[in-house]
This record gives structure tokens, sequence and C-alpha cells, in this order.
């Protein structure tokens, strides 16, 4: 077990003009040998997951605030971490070109979902669990049957590194993030596009779709976030502040805020439907890869270059 430090301190939160509320104590997690890049909450908000380059998973209770396990298998960076809608089950990606499906009861390896030709950057749970999506450096997204441990189909059509994938509500389609500036938007039946978003001006490197599955949010080296409507494909809005790249968006359990955090060391709190900013998150002090909501909708997580895991309570 790694030394870990957890202290308290008042957050440097900057409350915009309009919302008055006292900085939230918040505390902080240490222990990875490395940059994190990917975190995800249990669904009943009890432990917690950390992806990093260590080439370790990390399992967090944050009733006792310790580390409590490790998954172990990646032999290299460990770029994103997912956690099943039941808790029991969780998928990894990484820089080994694997994506990895775990056993959280016993915190053991399933099996290794090899496919992918170069580096795998994201992954995804269907809704029933039954499927995973992936991205990577080879500019595809696969699609996995996790209980076959087989590839299901290979969607072909991006142009550069696929940094981001979601899946719909309904797990009828699936919505990938690229390099080449632009989302898709695939028929997970035939592996056909069904749209293109296009509206971003660098790498769209983040993506997350409402829980009515009608709108998604992505974050882009632009510095910005914006809003897209999936029926038509056309952009709603963006929002604008940060200062570098956001390298992640999340969207709270109601879809009504959301969270992004940029390499300019901030995380914003917006509201997604009027645009308005209405919070940062200032504490950190290196490079933010990654920001999400707990399952209770307010309180969040944010870490980065540092290996640090921060926990701030935004303003109502």
């Amino acid at each position: 077990m790694k030394a870990l430090v957890l202290s308290s301190l008042l957050s440097l939160l900057v409350v915009l003009p309009g919302r008055s509320a006292p900085p939230q104590p918040l505390r902080t997690l240490a222990g990875h040998k490395g940059r994190v890049l990917s975190l995800a909450y249990s669904p009943d908000g009890r432990w917690l997951l950390s992806a990093s380059g260590d080439q370790t998973i990390r399992i967090w209770d944050l009733a006792r605030q310790q580390e409590i396990g490790q998954l172990l298998g990646h032999e290299a960076l460990v770029r994103c971490v997912v956690v099943s809608a039941d808790g029991r089950k969780a998928l990894s990606a990484g820089y080994d070109g694997s994506v990895r499906l775990w056993d959280l009861l016993r915190n053991r390896e399933i099996r290794v979902l090899l496919g992918h030709h170069e580096d795998v950057n994201c992954v995804a749970f269907s809704p029933d669990e039954r499927l995973a999506a992936s991205g990577g450096d080879d500019r595809t997204v696969r699609l996995w049957d996790l209980k076959r441990g087989v590839e299901r189909m290979t969607l072909q059509g991006h142009t550069n590194t696929v940094y981001g994938v979601a899946f719909t509500p309904s797990g009828a389609s699936v919505l990938s993030a690229s390099a080449d500036r632009t989302l898709r938007l695939w028929d997970r039946g035939t592996g056909k596009t069904i749209r293109t978003l296009s509206g971003h001006a660098e790498a769209v490197v983040s993506v997350a779709v409402t829980p009515d599955g009608r709108r998604a949010v992505s974050g882009s080296w632009d510095r910005t976030a914006r809003l897209w409507d999936l029926d038509t494909g056309k952009e709603i809005r963006s929002f604008r502040g940060h200062t570098s790249q956001v390298w992640s968006v999340a969207l709270s359990p109601d879809g009504k805020r959301l969270l992004t955090a940029s390499f300019d060391q901030t995380v914003r709190l917006w509201e997604v439907e009027s645009g308005k900013e209405l919070a940062q998150f200032k504490e950190h002090t290196s490079q933010l890869w990654t920001a999400i909501f707990a399952p209770d909708g307010h309180s969040t997580v944010s870490a980065g270059e540092d290996g640090i895991l921060r926990f701030w309570t935004p303003p109502r």
C-alpha cells in the first residue's frame, strides 16, 4: 500500500457575480506516482477509481479516506477508466493498446480485449453493459462483446486519433470525438455514420451525452466546450473562458450543469441551458486532465499532472 496524504484545506473557489457562497472545505488524496488522467465513481459514491500514468488504477474508500486496492495489469499509462452502472465491473483503456475488463468485487482482471493497433484513449460501457466502445490513436472506434471477449465491429471514418466515446442512453448510437476536429454519431447496429458534427477549430478530446439523449457536450484543444443537438448535428452554444486546452467535460446526473477541466489549471462549472459560468476552482497548480461530478450531482473531484485528487463543493 502506497503512502497516502490526506489533508483538509479551504478551496480557492471563485464564485462569479450573482452567486454568493463561501468556499467549501475540501480534501485531497495522494498516492499515484504519475499523472492522473481519468476518474470514476461507484454508483453509490462510496468509492472512487483513478487511472494514472504510473500504470495503475487505484481504488479509494472515501469514507475511510484511503486507498483500499489497485487494479494491476496494464503495461503502460492507463488513459481511461469507467465503472458499470451496478458497480460490479470496470473498464480501462491504456497506452499498451489494450482494453481491460475488471471484477471490482474481487479486484481482478476478467479479460483483455486486443484489436487496436496503437494507444487506446477512451472506453465506455453500453447502457445494457453487454458491449463496450473504445477509441484510439489508430483512428478507429471499436465495439466489443464483453461476455465473449471479442470485437464485434470496427467503426471507421475519423481521419485522426479518437479521444472520446460515449453511448446514447438508448444504446442505439455511439458518439466519438476526434483530433480531426469532428464528432461522429454512429449507428451501433450497422456501424455507419449517422451524422458528423463540425465546428471545433482544433482536436476534440472529450464528449458526454445528456441523460435524455438529445444533446451532447464536447471539449477541445480550441479552449472551448460546445453543446450539440444530436438530432440535427447543429451546435447550440459554446462555453468560453478557459485559456488553454479543455481536456475533460462531465455532465451532472440531471444534465443541468457542466464541469470542464483544462490545462489552464482550472475547473469550471457551467449552467448548460444558459451557457453561464457559475464558478471556478483554482486550487490546482498543474495541468488538469479530468474532473467529474459525484453521484449526488453536486460535489466534484478533479486531478491532473501532479497526481493528486482534489475534492470540492461548488456553490448551489
